[in-house]
């Protein structure tokens, strides 16, 4: 999950993009999720043509870190340019200090706002009292799980499907 690079070309507002791949699964730190996407855009720069593309990098503090970090080069930002892909930097907090908040190892998002639940059903009745709006909604699962970690509410099928 840490960097989902999805296709909003012939997205209409408010739809859902295209998945176009994800890269680091596990890695949550930023310089190599960088250095991953870096290669992946000159590896793939000559395959996408020029439309509206979302990198968007989940990242959680490095423990210990005490400044640096990640700096994207111009090269890749000339890449980013060229193909119409817009970065977006989503900080999560550390799991472990996530685990020790009361046990709420389930966030909901409504649109742009947060909230966590300790049970997946509680964050489904609390997604529930959001529905008529039709807003963005999604359930991440921050405990080790066989199952999705992400689940997204679809409106048009009216259920819950992993994303």
């Amino acid at each position: 999950m840490p960097i989902n690079l999805t296709n909003y070309t012939e997205a209409k507002e408010g739809d859902k993009g295209i998945a176009m791949g994800h890269l680091c699964d596990d890695t949550w730190e930023m310089p190599e999720q960088i250095a991953t996407l870096e290669k992946w855009l000159k590896k793939n720069k000559e395959k996408i043509k020029k439309g509206n593309y979302v990198a968007d990098i989940g990242f959680s503090p490095r423990e210990g870190a005490s400044g640096g970090g990640a700096a994207i080069t111009t090269e890749a930002m000339e890449i980013m340019v060229a193909i119409g892909m817009e970065l977006f930097l989503s900080e999560y907090p550390a799991f472990e200090e996530i685990k020790s908040k009361n046990d709420e190892s389930y966030r909901l998002y409504v649109n742009n706002q947060t909230y966590l639940y300790s049970t997946f059903e509680g964050a489904l009745m609390a997604a529930q009292e959001h529905m008529q709006g039709s807003p963005e909604l999604r359930i991440e699962v921050l405990i080790e799980t066989e199952g999705a970690d992400f689940w997204a509410y679809e409106y048009q099928s009216k259920k819950w499907a992993p994303s």
